[in-house]
């Protein structure tokens, strides 16, 4: 699990030292932390904020990937994302280059800009993701740059919804729901623990094995191919529990074969009772 910036370690890695090999994401999805070398500030002002929100949206257009949340700090960066075609080091690099030749011209300095290595850690279940993201809204937050998450105006949270946003909403989603997030940037001091398993009055989220046992309870299947088989009916039963446990519309969609849109709307059902 990343730590907050304050509590890693500083500088580079020691000369000689082998490197460990970057871990795999078996979802593709990472949580990302690029700082400054030293920890100096990479962003001077508003206008080096609105750069590298530039470049980043370039990047994302010339060498594709699924961005989930970010945030902007005086010295370092977070990010949410999933990886495509183009692996996630050369997603990175790609932003850094081009975000420091910028930014050693606009500040004529020379040199590195941010450390040698990001920092990278694989997401691969919605609790996790969860997690992460609540703790990368809540950084400016608990940096006391601001009272609550949406007002940060270099963070993904109060953008969400906005033609400008450049957060791939639609996965971001799927994986927690438009209302969930809400929920959690207003959920005052309690949002300020350090990655809470569960908010008050929410059930934890399920693993994926978890979630095939209450699907086997439920429809007395035990594979997807076997649950696509069953009547819509007994299907949209199974599901409605599966969405009352805490699971999330991938999460349903992955064990039980449905498409993400069949999930959704068995979903939107399940609300409106």
């Amino acid at each position: 699990m990343l730590l907050p910036p304050s509590e890693q370690e500083n500088g580079h890695e020691e000369a000689n030292v082998p490197r460990a090999a970057r871990k795999k994401s078996a979802s593709g999805i990472y949580h990302v932390l690029a700082r400054g070398i030293n920890q100096q500030r990479i962003f001077e002002d508003d206008a080096d904020f609105a750069l590298y929100l530039k470049i980043l949206a370039r990047v994302k257009r010339e060498s594709p990937f699924v961005l989930y949340a970010y945030c902007l700090m005086s010295n370092h960066v977070h990010l949410l994302l999933g990886e495509q075609d183009v692996s996630l080091s050369r997603v990175i690099q790609r932003i850094g280059v081009s975000y420091a030749y910028r930014f050693n011209q606009r500040h004529d300095r020379s040199g590195h800009l941010f450390q040698d290595r990001f920092k990278s850690e694989p997401v691969e279940d919605d609790g996790y993701f969860i997690t992460v993201l609540r703790y990368i809204h809540d950084n400016p937050v608990k940096a006391g740059l601001c009272s609550s998450a949406e007002q940060y105006k270099w963070s993904s949270c109060g953008r969400l919804g906005c033609a400008d946003s450049l957060v791939d909403e639609s996965n971001l989603f799927d994986i927690v729901p438009r209302e969930e997030i809400a929920e959690a940037e207003h959920a005052g001091k309690e949002r300020l623990e350090p990655f809470p398993a569960t908010r008050k009055g929410r059930k934890p989220r399920l693993s994926d094995e978890e979630a095939m046992e209450v699907l086997k309870e439920a429809s007395g299947v035990s594979s997807s191919g076997a649950f696509q088989r069953l009547p819509k009916e007994e299907q949209r039963r199974a599901v409605c529990g599966l969405l009352e446990q805490g699971s999330s519309i991938r999460q349903v969609a992955r064990i039980t074969g449905l498409g993400k849109g069949v999930v959704e709307a068995w979903r939107k059902q399940l609300l409106r009772l």
